[in-house]
């Protein structure tokens, strides 16, 4: 009996031996398991990697082995984006363990790619998780919100590292200067534009100022992709109306700002299209005056402040019937001039001063390096100084 037995189990374990040669002889069970799968092709990725050994690796996903599961899982996210159309596919039909490895797989990838890359690993989260199958669009959302955690705390050391400045500084804004966390390119960006790529990953800053070198077509463009900016200054260099585009296709723009920066008549045309709604300030651009009385014809509604650009350096109490000095700026024409904090300014040249908004207006005709006799009382004494005006540029 025990012979019977045996002899039958040997003839089993020698049929199934023959089954497994049969489909080849130096395969393994998981690679017989993909015979199940879709006809995958032979052609090859930029890694030397066959579609079939992307199937393959997808297949192992869903191993009963840690080993395999592992190494597939390694060799799928090392891979990059030519294993994404193979992950999609497996999301449409494996099962829900090997559905939530190939996501993790996607979401290694969406991080390892440019930051500013929208297709790929990154683009197919957000389309599943968009989706109406309920599994996936979870998982997906998940996924989506993981990449946008990482990016975000990526994105203020990547661009810090490329000399952009993200900080507290004084932004103004319709005349008003106030404290305000800003992205600042200036001189010290390195110049990489790919560098740029992270600031659609930077949120929650509203401000933003462009100096300098800096003042260029793609870099206004990789600017203009931060999504919570509503605010924009631009200092000291050139535009042309190719720098103003980017700016055009912005959806919302509550100030802008031109300092030091020379504008005619076509770029003031091209300005007139950016979707401005509260402010455009014109600080030492050379403007003609008439033509911007015909921006504010065009533009009613939005406050245009004209300014040629002269800067004194104090600060007063707006409102009041008096213009009393509460704050000079160190290192601007008056304080270098000896006005100090507690003088009363009453005239500027021939003009009466009678408030800090008749200061502002006295000043705002004049551009940098005009003389101008300032006449203010200390102590109840009369005193006049005359000097020359600077340039607004205390950042």
């Amino acid at each position: 009996m025990n012979r019977l037995f045996f002899a039958d189990l040997s003839h089993r374990l020698l049929l199934g031996s023959l089954l497994l040669a049969a489909v080849s002889p130096s395969v393994s069970l998981a690679q017989v398991e993909t015979a199940n799968l879709p006809a995958a092709g032979n052609r090859v990725t930029e890694d030397g990697v066959s579609e079939t050994q992307l199937a393959q690796w997808v297949a192992d996903l869903g191993d009963d082995q840690f080993h395999r599961r592992k190494a597939a899982t390694r060799k799928l996210i090392d891979v990059g984006s030519a294993a994404v159309p193979a992950l999609v596919n497996v999301m449409e039909r494996g099962d829900l363990e090997t559905i939530d490895r190939a996501m993790h797989c996607l979401t290694e990838i969406a991080l390892a790619g440019p930051p500013e890359k929208e297709d790929g690993a990154w683009g197919e989260l957000k389309r599943m998780s968009e989706a109406n199958t309920a599994s996936r669009a979870a998982l997906a959302k998940a996924s989506v919100e993981e990449v946008r955690t990482v990016r975000e705390s990526q994105a203020g050391e990547a661009l810090t590292r490329a000399g952009v400045r993200i900080g507290i500084d004084d932004f103004m804004v319709r005349a008003v200067s106030t404290p305000a966390v800003i992205v600042q390119i200036d001189e010290n960006w390195s110049g990489e534009i790919d560098s740029l790529g992270w600031l659609r990953w930077v949120k929650n800053i509203e401000f933003a100022r462009v100096k300098g070198p800096a003042i260029r077509p793609d870099v206004i463009a990789r600017l203009v992709e931060m999504p919570d900016l509503k605010t924009v200054a631009i200092v000291d260099g050139d535009v042309t109306v190719a720098t103003l585009r980017p700016l055009q296709a912005m959806t919302r723009v509550d100030a802008l700002e031109f300092r030091y920066v020379h504008l005619d008549n076509e770029l003031a045309d091209e300005i007139a299209k950016i979707p401005v709604r509260i402010s455009l300030s014109l600080m030492g651009t050379g403007i003609p005056a008439e033509k911007v009385d015909e921006m504010r014809i065009n533009l009613p509604g939005l406050h245009i402040d004209l300014r040629q650009g002269g800067f004194l350096g104090v600060s007063c109490l707006t409102g009041m019937n008096t213009c009393r000095v509460n704050e000079v700026t160190i290192g601007k024409p008056a304080q270098l001039a000896g006005i100090e904090s507690g003088d009363e300014i009453v005239g500027i040249d021939d003009v009466k001063i009678d408030s800090f908004e008749d200061l502002q207006a006295a000043i705002n005709q004049k551009v940098p390096g005009d003389q101008v006799e300032v006449q203010y009382l200390r102590n109840g004494k009369r005193k006049s100084v005359k000097l020359s005006l600077g340039k607004y540029d205390i950042e």
